[in-house]
């Protein structure tokens, strides 16, 4: 990023940099990232994890691109921490089954949109639905599944459709 005798770029310099990487807009146009308590945000993010549990709740066509995959599931994880907490306060937790009575209604709603959500994601990066049952595999399945979700998205058609990205920039015109 920077060389010998170049300062080092500022908090704002970075998470423009970031932004532009991760929403690369035409050269005619530029992006204009929305700052929300230290995270950045495009337009388009905000109901990212609203859309996967609403209007793509059954999808397994298209695309999800990454920040929607991880967004959601940072949104999972904390909905089962809460949700965890919430059934240990009340005693509604069965050390037997090891699930408590609002984690497992959770769990029975949003799973559907969890596996959809990494079917959308596999597409991303060119690969059938079907690698998910991968995670199958004890350990080194989950791992590989990890590495999948990580991988960058194909930037152009592929077969399960357009880059979910082209249509999800908010850019303004100069």
């Amino acid at each position: 990023m920077s060389c010998v005798g170049e300062p080092i770029p500022s908090r704002i310099e970075l998470r423009k940099i970031i932004f532009n990487f991760l929403y690369p807009s035409s050269e005619n146009r530029r992006t204009v990232p929305i700052v929300c308590s230290g995270f950045m945000m495009g337009e388009a993010m905000e109901n990212r994890v609203l859309s996967c549990v609403t209007k793509n709740y059954a999808n397994f066509k298209g695309r999800a691109p990454r920040s929607e995959y991880w967004l959601f599931m940072l949104a999972i994880y904390v909905l089962a921490f809460v949700l965890g907490a919430i059934d240990g306060l009340l005693g509604t937790f069965d050390p037997f089954l090891n699930i408590g009575a609002f984690s497992g209604i959770a769990t029975l709603v949003l799973l559907i949109p969890i596996v959809s959500v990494h079917v959308r994601r596999l597409h991303d990066t060119d690969r059938s639905g079907w690698w998910f049952l991968i995670s199958l595999i004890p350990i080194i399945g989950t791992i590989w599944l990890i590495v999948l979700m990580v991988l960058a998205g194909s930037p152009a058609v592929n077969r399960f459709g357009s880059n979910p990205l082209n249509l999800e920039v908010a850019e303004i015109s100069e």
